[in-house]
């Protein structure tokens, strides 16, 4: 395992584990008893397969480590150690819950009760080992054409360009690879080379001079430099409207491509399509992409220093500075007399340091052998070509191929010319491969190794299979079988030579699978089944079975057989029947019990609230007695007071004329000015007022205090004669408060007769319609109370025009608890109790509801009263 996962040690018959310290490491661990069970697990191992230690325990072990195609026994751990002394190991496929699969390697400790089973997780080796190959194969791919284009000539540049876009189109399996060129000066794009399948017919001559500002979306992504994977075309955005409609005419699907960049400025781009259909790309594709595309520029730019090398003693002057490289000249002396466009750019050298060697540019390191070919040049006229480092204007060395030949003036060496071209990128390509290459024998040594291996632990999967403890059939596609183990005889009575080539059905009992179809859908999509089989015997017993159903596919993906793993669960079956049997007289059990719980909550929530009623009545006509007398004497003292300013306003008047008459003038003014001040005129005018206000506040006062005397009076809990007009008119008075913010009231009453009833109850009733009407009215709205006499009962109409009532709620609305407000603004009994109360006087209490238009509540009580109370004879006869 290659860590220390916790101390195991031997203490003689049995083998033991410092479960405290596994559960602190993170280690997958199990203990497996003698009869194949797991006896106990680290919480890691838990975790892998979707269950917790607890679940685990006591699951038998082929139920989690049975999966695979080199899948072996699942107690191979019980087995001895083998003749060399190595301990049992095995490779398994495990799921967890949420249906995640790793490929685990356990290894085995076993003791005298069972075996311990270590594991370590091998998906990641796995995947690793895919991506290996798959460079390996990408590696081989780019050293070959690399090779080719690094050596070929660059008047074969066109052939070598072809080639390697056919070879690049073939690894990649596309339809279409192509190089397109952009001209900067006329804003155009066109396609230069390209390669299609059998399958596609060529788009060359209609893919030319096509403006890039139609396809605005596709080159802002070339235009900065950044590559472009389409997995499917129908799905772009918007703004790439133009492209798709571009792409849809040539039937793309999928497409993916890269810019070819030199100096920083996009000279074209390399792609490839696949026609009809959707690809998912790589990252591996891509890289390769952009590695073929650098090889492509630097065979294209190649190819044209050469050519604008062959053609500048006649048009130097002018294609210079045109020339994708950087060309330079140097006089006789080896000093730069010359550098076009680019070789300023890269160097930053311009015409006035014409004093400048190569040593001002050439790497330290590659400065001897660049003298020795350029002195060569100017003193034999031989051309050169190498490669070396060269500083740009940043300070940063660049590898360029360098190209020079001499300049001559008839047979007199005049001077140098030449081309560099920066291969940087290429560089690292071929330091790439050569790592590439070197670690390439190692990995096929470790392929071999694995395989030998591979090959002893199928032997030993053979073996396994033999002695599994569970039934293992191999079937061709029609459900023919090819194999059976062992176990499958033991368990269904047949034989192998038996049930050869016959199908599964010669075990189907009377039920079958529970659903045959969906087996041979999932199977046939590659998909791994799960389920039971109701079989029967060859004695023609009936069992269950515990089935798991795979795929076996070739190399291809091609399935060929299916592979079942089947466990006899005859006697669980059996077990679990009861158990359900038990569950289900537990639960009607329960039922009856919540059932009986509710009424008495709903009773004993009925009896509380009666007795607060009765409570809050008792203290309310406390009140309003304690009221009554001080209001009954501010009423008496305010209109004996009224009585003693009338008197003193006669006096002061008859005060006034006299002293109007025998006081002088000067104090008359004084008197006047004094009553001025003291307003003494506005007194006697308001305070006669003031006590009018004060004695129509009184009689308000006293009116409130009668209607709640009236709507709680403890008399009224008892039965008795009550005008239902006066309950709802008190109750009405009670709860103006609640209402007059929001409500207009209107009242329609009739003339009624007085009933026999429990007026106090009534009022609990027509307080609970009143308060739920005006909470279902949000802002403004009306409430219309109505009474009427319909045959032999009085009828109470209460209707808002608030939300309404949703229709599901209707049929529940007098069940006890019920609520729709929000905790703690409801408890749910109002309108149960309601319901009660009116079925208690032989009524009837009826809703009429619509979402948005309101809710109407229609009481009917008898006229003849309700139901007399019973004796307390009777109640002891009853």
């Amino acid at each position: 395992m290659g860590e220390v996962v916790g101390r195991i040690t031997d203490s003689g018959d049995r083998m033991t584990l410092d479960w405290k310290t596994l559960a602190r490491l993170n280690v997958p661990l199990v203990e497996v008893t003698g009869d194949h069970r797991i006896a106990r697990c680290t919480a890691r191992m838990a975790e892998m397969l979707g269950q917790t230690p607890d679940e685990l325990i006591g699951r038998p072990c082929n139920q989690y480590f049975c999966h695979g195609a080199d899948v072996g026994d699942d107690c191979f751990c019980l087995q001895p150690l083998s003749a060399e002394g190595e301990l049992p190991s095995r490779r398994f496929v495990i799921r967890d819950g949420d249906g995640h699969s790793s490929l685990l390697v356990g290894q085995a400790l076993p003791h005298t009760e069972g075996a311990f089973l270590l594991l370590q997780d091998m998906t990641a080796q796995v995947q690793i080992q895919r991506q290996l190959q798959h460079h390996e194969q990408q590696s081989e791919f780019l050293s070959r054409v690399s090779n080719r284009m690094i050596t070929l000539p660059a008047d074969r540049a066109d052939e070598g360009i072809n080639l390697a876009l056919e070879e690049l189109g073939r690894f990649l399996q596309v339809d279409r690879c192509y190089l397109f060129r952009f001209n900067s000066e006329r804003q155009t794009i066109s396609n230069c080379h390209a390669w299609v399948s059998d399958r596609c017919r060529p788009e060359l001559e209609n893919l030319q001079d096509l403006p890039v500002t139609g396809l605005p979306w596709f080159w802002e992504i070339m235009a900065a430099h950044r590559p472009l994977m389409v997995k499917d075309t129908a799905d772009l955005p918007p703004e790439a409207g133009a492209e798709q409609q571009l792409w849809r005419e040539q039937k793309i699907g999928a497409l993916m491509v890269v810019p070819l960049v030199e100096n920083d400025q996009v000279c074209g781009f390399l792609g490839v399509d696949v026609v009809a259909q959707c690809r998912r790309w790589q990252k591996s594709d891509q890289e390769l992409l952009s590695l073929v595309g650098d090889l492509v520029r630097g065979l294209i730019s190649r190819k044209q220093g050469i050519e604008a090398l062959e053609n500048s003693s006649r048009r130097f002057a002018t294609l210079a500075d045109a020339v994708p490289a950087l060309i330079w000249e140097t006089g006789v002396d080896g000093r730069l007399c010359y550098g076009n466009r680019h070789w300023q750019q890269f160097t930053g050298w311009t015409a006035e340091r014409r004093d400048q060697g190569w040593d001002a540019f050439v790497h330290a390191d590659d400065l001897a052998k660049m003298v020795i070919k350029t002195d060569a040049c100017l003193q034999k006229g031989r051309l050169f070509s190498l490669e070396l480092r060269l500083k740009r204007a940043d300070g940063e060395y660049r590898w360029m191929e360098i190209n020079g030949a001499p300049i001559k003036a008839g047979d007199r060496i005049c001077g140098m010319i030449g081309s560099a071209f920066d291969i940087t990128d290429h560089k690292m390509v071929e330091e790439q491969l050569l790592a590439l290459n070197d670690s390439l024998e190692q990995r096929v040594e470790e392929r071999t190794a694995a395989l030998q291996k591979l090959n002893n632990e199928m032997r030993t999967l053979s073996q396994a299979v033999e002695q599994s403890p569970c039934s293992i059939i191999i079937t061709d596609l029609d459900g023919c079988i090819e194999y059976v183990n062992p176990k499958f005889s033991e368990v269904t009575g047949y034989t192998e030579e038996e049930v050869r080539e016959k199908n599964l059905r010669v075990l189907k009992g009377e039920d079958g699978c529970s659903d045959d179809s969906l087996l041979w859908k999932t199977l046939t999509a590659g998909e791994e089944w799960r389920g039971e089989f109701h079989n029967r015997r060859k004695n023609g017993e009936f069992f269950w079975e515990m089935a798991s159903i795979t795929p076996i596919a070739d190399s291809d993906g091609n399935i060929r057989h299916y592979l079942a793993v089947k466990e006899d669960i005859t006697k669980r079956k059996e077990l679990e029947q009861a158990v359900l049997h038990e569950r289900d007289e537990l639960q009607e059990a329960q039922r009856e019990l919540q059932r009986a719980y509710n009424e008495l909550k709903a009773t004993q929530s009925q009896m509380l609230q009666q007795e607060k009623m009765a409570s809050i009545g008792q203290l309310a006509a406390g009140v309003a007695h304690e009221i009554n007398n001080p209001v009954g004497f501010i009423k008496s003292n305010l209109a004996t007071l009224g009585k003693y300013v009338d008197k003193l306003r006669q006096f002061i008047e008859l005060q006034a004329e006299i002293l109007a008459e025998q006081v002088p003038a000067e104090k008359r003014e004084a008197l006047k000015a004094m009553e001025k001040k003291l307003k003494i005129r506005y007194l006697l005018d308001d305070i006669p007022d003031l006590i009018a206000e004060s004695l129509d506040g009184a009689e308000r006062v006293k009116t409130i205090v009668q209607n709640l005397k009236s709507f709680s009076r403890v008399d009224q809990s008892e039965y008795s004669e009550a005008d239902i007009n006066e309950c709802l008119e008190s109750t009405i008075n009670i709860v103006w408060n609640e209402l007059k913010y929001k409500v207009t009231l209107e009242r329609d009453l009739a003339e009624l007769p007085r009933v026999k009833c429990y007026p106090q109850q009534l009022n609990q009733v027509f307080m609970n319609i009143l308060v739920n009407a005006a909470q279902a009215i949000e802002t403004k709205g009306k409430i219309v109370v109505q009474t009427a006499v319909e045959g032999a009962f009085v009828v109470v109409r209460i209707s808002d025009d608030g939300c309404g009532i949703p229709e599901e709620n209707l049929a529940r609305i007098f069940e006890p608890f019920f609520t729709t407000k929000e905790v703690g603004k409801g408890t749910g009994l109002g309108m149960s109790i309601s319901y009660e109360i009116i079925k208690k006087h032989g009524g009837d209490i009826e809703v009429d509801s619509r979402v948005g238009e309101g809710t109407t509540f229609r009481i009917s009580l008898p006229l003849d009263g309700a139901p007399a109370p019973e004796t307390d004879d009777d109640q002891v006869s009853n």
